[in-house]
C-alpha cells in the first residue's frame, strides 16, 4: 500500500523526470509489496540511461531520507513497439497504485 507520504515523494520524483525528460511517458507506478516501488517509463534508448544516470543520485536521497526504495525501470518504446498516452500525474486512488496504459 502507497501511503500518502510515500505517493508525495513518488509524484515529485516523476514530476522532476517529466520536467527534465520531457519526451519521455509514465507508464505505471506500484508498490512492490516490500516496501519498495516501481517506476515504469517509456523512452527513446539514449533517455533510458539518460535519465537512470541522472536519477540515481535522487533515488539514493530518498532511500536515505525516507527509506523508500525506488526502483526506475525505464523501457525503449521503439524497442518494444509501443507508444502509450503520456501521464504527467500518479494514478488517484488509494491503496497499490498500477497503472495500466489501454
Amino acid at each position: 500500500m502507497i501511503s500518502a507520504k510515500k505517493r508525495q515523494v513518488i509524484e515529485a520524483l516523476v514530476q522532476e523526470i517529466l520536467a527534465q525528460f520531457p519526451r519521455i511517458e509514465l507508464d505505471g507506478v506500484w508498490d512492490k509489496g516490500d516496501g519498495s516501488v516501481g517506476i515504469r517509463l517509456w523512452c527513446s534508448g539514449s533517455d533510458a540511461w539518460k535519465v537512470s544516470e541522472t536519477f540515481a543520485w535522487k533515488k539514493i536521497e530518498i532511500l536515505e531520507k525516507h527509506g523508500y526504495d525506488i526502483f526506475l525501470m525505464p523501457f525503449d518504446r521503439a524497442a518494444n513497439g509501443r507508444s502509450p498516452r503520456r501521464r504527467t500525474r500518479l494514478p488517484t486512488g488509494g491503496g497499490t497504485v498500477k497503472a495500466a496504459v489501454a
